[in-house]
């Protein structure tokens, strides 16, 4: 259990960041596939 929770915030932090930066594509008009 240990090593689990470290890779959940990992995931989540990449999920996040994913999300932001596909979002700030949207808001600068540049086409997201």
């Amino acid at each position: 259990m240990e090593y689990f929770i470290p890779f959940v915030v990992i995931g989540a932090l990449i999920a996040v960041g994913l999300y932001t930066f596909a979002n700030w594509l949207r808001s600068h008009n540049i086409k997201v596939n």
